[in-house]
């Protein structure tokens, strides 16, 4: 089961907060721990200066009698010393303590500390084990050395508010955990509704609905998704704009073909003369070749159009191209006794594809053969320009205007100087597919014989070119 962002985030979110709690906790537990041991020894510091304080003055008068005393005689007595008063606090330390007098009399001590020395050391904290408890030992001399006090402080007293410390850390993370997770997951949910409210606003659009989303609400780090999205919609309305408007015009180019059509056939059917009817038929028949050249030339485009990517370079040789698709077109060219001439290098390769480069090449000829009148001019020439192949067809034709230039490139337009001349107004729209689809430009302007001439640069395959051989191919009528 896959979980969505917010959830995944407020896991996220919970998963640090516990593991840098859980870190933040020991080290204040260990840091909390080392401040209090310093602190237990500062009081057994204290502790053990306080009692050699109170316990020099009057532990004089033994100290004069037993320098009297042979050594042999001495003993260990205990002094008058009231003790220390019992806890009144239940995190204050329990002192232990002796009092020894020239390092080996045992003066006074507390009843649960030993008779032996519990430590050797002076000004020195050290560790004692008595009886299975670790005891924290202090101990501090006179002047003269002849006074020491011995301190000590039992460690489970010290692992009790430790341990206390510990229980509140954990407390204090258990009861915060459930309420940061609820604030948590307000927050989360708060940032995200924008986005919510837009998905609903989503699915309840109806399939033709392409509007931009509003982005002033969205929060920042969403923005670009969503203004993506609307480069997107603006896309598909844009293509479904295009459909339907393609689909109008088809409709409207084949209405009137099918109209004649039609009336042809009626006029055959009703037609007792055999030449009328013969007649009849035969424009049945040119008006099926319309009609049948109008669906070719769409689905021409419609083939073209989802070729929107990087086609795949066949490095196809462009002066080849043009060679074969004057030799096609060349009767079409003496029907009207026009001059077709081809004037290329001898092999210019490009990157492109064969198939739509041949279209290409064939619909600038056959149109710049169409549009020429009787006893015309047409000239195909390839060369090189600068680290281009340019190609060009110029005719001698009557060109087209200079506002209507960027319009011949729709489907279906038709020029001021096509409306007596047959076509579909698809070829140079399919032209423009596939220079769109090359990533080459096309440029219409006014050749030397008068009339159009079109410019399309093509970019050069890697193969290498052999030179201009000015080899012609010719065709008169």
């Amino acid at each position: 089961m896959k979980l969505s962002i917010k959830h995944r985030l407020l896991i996220l979110l919970l998963s640090f907060t516990i593991i840098v709690w859980g870190v933040i906790s020991v080290n204040s537990y260990y840091d909390t721990r080392h401040h209090l041991e310093e602190l237990f020894d500062a009081q057994l510091s204290q502790s053990a200066h306080v009692l050699l304080q109170l316990s020099s003055h009057e532990l004089y008068e033994q100290l004069a009698y037993l320098s009297e005393i042979p050594e042999a005689e001495q003993t260990v007595e205990h002094s008058g010393l009231s003790p220390i008063p019992i806890q009144i606090h239940k995190y204050e330390q329990h002192i232990k303590y002796q009092i020894w007098i020239n390092n080996y009399h045992l003066a006074v001590r507390t009843k649960d500390a030993p008779n032996t020395p519990l430590t050797i050391l002076n000004d020195t904290f050290t560790d004692y084990k008595h009886n299975g408890q670790l005891w924290r030992v202090y101990a501090v001399s006179n002047n003269a050395n002849n006074l020491q006090v011995q301190v000590a402080g039992d460690y489970s007293e010290r692992d009790k508010l430790t341990s206390a410390i510990a229980i509140r850390l954990l407390m204090s993370l258990g009861l915060s955990l459930p309420l940061l997770a609820m604030l948590i997951l307000v927050g989360v949910g708060k940032s995200f509704a924008p986005l919510e409210k837009i998905a609903h606003e989503m699915e309840k659009r109806k399939f033709d609905n392409l509007q931009a989303i509003d982005t002033e609400e969205i929060p920042t780090e969403a923005r670009p998704m969503i203004t993506a999205l609307n480069h997107l919609f603006e896309k598909l309305e844009k293509a479904f704009n295009n459909i339907t408007r393609f689909t109008a015009d088809a409709a409207h180019e084949l209405r009137t073909p099918l109209a004649a059509l039609k009336v042809n056939a009626q006029v055959a059917l009703r037609e007792k003369n055999d030449e009328l009817r013969g007649q009849a038929l035969k424009k049945v028949i040119s008006g099926v070749d319309h009609a049948t050249n109008i669906v070719e030339q769409l689905l021409m485009l419609s083939r073209l159009d989802p070729d929107s990517n990087v086609i795949k370079n066949e490095k196809p040789d462009l002066s080849l191209i043009a060679e074969e698709s004057i030799a096609e077109l060349t009767p079409t060219a003496l029907d009207k006794n026009i001059d077709i001439s081809l004037h290329a290098m001898q092999q210019a390769y490009v990157n492109g594809k064969l198939g739509m480069l041949h279209i290409l090449v064939r619909n600038l000829v056959e149109n710049a053969i169409q549009y020429t009148p009787d006893n015309g001019t047409v000239e195909v020439s390839i060369t090189q320009q600068n680290d281009n192949i340019l190609l060009t067809v110029a005719d001698s034709g009557p060109g087209i205007a200079l506002e209507e230039r960027e319009d011949v490139f729709k489907r279906f337009y038709r020029g001021a100087s096509g409306e007596n001349i047959p076509g579909t107004g698809l070829g140079l729209s399919i032209v423009s597919r596939i220079i769109e689809i090359h990533r080459a430009s096309i440029h219409l302007g006014h050749s030397k014989y008068n009339g159009l001439q079109v410019d399309v640069l093509l970019t050069p395959a890697t193969i290498k070119m052999a030179e201009n051989t000015g080899d012609t191919l010719s065709a008169t009528g």
